[in-house]
């Protein structure tokens, strides 16, 4: 058997139940308890190294909505960015 991973809530009285098919009655375990870590909402600012831990699928709304952000700046009208942009386009 290899290791089970288990999220859980904690109960009234600050008890912790952990109940799995995979384990046998009886059968020695070590049980380690990590409080889970409270992330940002998508869109907020989250340090990479954070970001970089989380498995793909939690990790997808924050690129997603960095990507948002990013498509929205870019498509804001500047003339400044437009002027500088435009510039180097040679038409022959």
């Amino acid at each position: 058997m290899g290791i089970v991973k288990v999220h859980t809530t904690v109960l009234p009285g600050q008890r912790i139940e952990l109940t799995s098919p995979e384990l046998t009655e009886g059968q020695a375990v070590e049980v380690v308890v990590r409080p889970a870590t409270k992330l940002p909402a998508p869109g907020e600012p989250i340090d990479i190294l954070e970001l970089v831990k989380l498995p793909p699928e939690q990790r997808r709304p924050y690129i997603e909505a960095a990507a948002e952000k990013a498509l929205d700046y870019y498509n804001q009208d500047d003339p400044e960015r437009d002027a500088w942009l435009g510039e180097d386009i040679i038409e022959y």
